[in-house]
């Protein structure tokens, strides 16, 4: 479970209560959530809100970054469009957009 809080990787303790609380609720008996170790990352995001996925500008550096609170539903369709461009192929879907100019 997430939560998002801007820039801040501050915890806060009644937001861990509530996620564990949630957390126990949709997935009861899945572990021990008080015993859970507590952390906060940050979730970058572009000013667009859509993912970078392609070429950087330096040889061999390629870019799936960016996807802020939907990297894990954006996941395996955005390692599937880099896979097809480093390989060679064209993508699934276009990534006028999606990838930093040439």
């Amino acid at each position: 479970m997430v939560d998002i809080a801007g820039w801040d990787a501050g915890l806060d303790q009644q937001r861990i209560a509530t996620l564990q609380r949630l957390a126990g609720a949709t997935f009861p008996g899945a572990g021990d959530y008080q015993r859970a170790r507590q952390w906060a990352g940050l979730r970058p995001a572009t000013p667009q809100g859509t993912p970078l996925i392609g070429r950087s500008g330096f040889d061999n550096l390629w870019l799936n970054v960016g996807h802020g609170s939907l990297g894990f539903t954006l996941a395996c369709g955005s390692a599937d469009l880099l896979a097809s461009v480093i390989g060679g192929s064209p993508p699934a879907v276009s990534l006028d957009g999606l990838s930093l100019p040439a």
